[in-house]
């Protein structure tokens, strides 16, 4: 009787053991997924972090985790997720004042529709009130900028390296110049042509 008790014991913690081990690999798992996101972060590729967090939202409803645990990786990966879009925004802004410099509206445009989507995200995810009062600002100068008339050669304009066409019907200074040396030898007025010479027909 003692002898079946005892197998039941170690049976049982056996099981535990297992069940320990199996807890422990899944933690370490979840735990290298949300270090994994730490470079697409650095490069604000919402992208990236959306596909790992995926991933680890199905992990995080197994059972066997305990709850604590479940809290502290989703804290977590919210704030991967946040700074990730927060990055993003930063970039796409920045991209759009470049553009802006440039005089390129196609790019522009293209980059403060990122920045305010990228920016939803970030708020979504419980980014700083300032972070989305400084973000809205610089993208509203971002649109503002651009499209100013500049002296030199634009995208929309660029420079014109074709030669010029000489303009035969205007005469050039030479052709004065000329006449007026013709007509202090002939006495005629300067700026006046000279009489023309007529030819005798044989």
């Amino acid at each position: 009787m003692f002898g079946k008790s005892k197998g039941n014991s170690d049976a049982k913690e056996a099981e535990q053991a297992a069940k320990a081990r199996k807890i422990e690999a899944l933690k370490n798992s979840l735990n290298g997924s949300l270090e994994s996101m730490a470079p697409f972060v650095e490069a604000g590729n919402t992208e990236k972090c959306e596909a790992v967090v995926e991933r680890l939202k199905t992990s995080l409803k197994n059972p066997i985790l305990p709850p604590d645990f479940r809290q502290e990786a989703q804290a977590k990966m919210d704030a991967l997720m946040r700074d990730v879009f927060m990055k993003a925004t930063d970039i796409a802004v920045h991209g759009a004042q470049m553009a802006a410099m440039r005089d390129d509206r196609e790019t522009r445009d293209k980059k403060i529709s990122e920045a305010r989507d990228k920016l939803a995200g970030a708020v979504r995810m419980k980014a700083p009130p300032e972070f989305k009062r400084i973000s809205d600002r610089a993208i509203e100068a971002a649109s503002l900028s651009g499209g100013i008339k500049k002296d030199g050669p634009t995208k929309a304009k660029p420079a014109d390296f074709a030669p010029k066409t000489e303009n035969k019907a205007k005469p050039d200074d030479n052709y004065y110049k000329e006449l007026e040396k013709a007509a202090a030898v002939s006495g005629a007025a300067p700026g006046t042509k000279p009489a023309p010479t007529l030819r005798r027909v044989s």
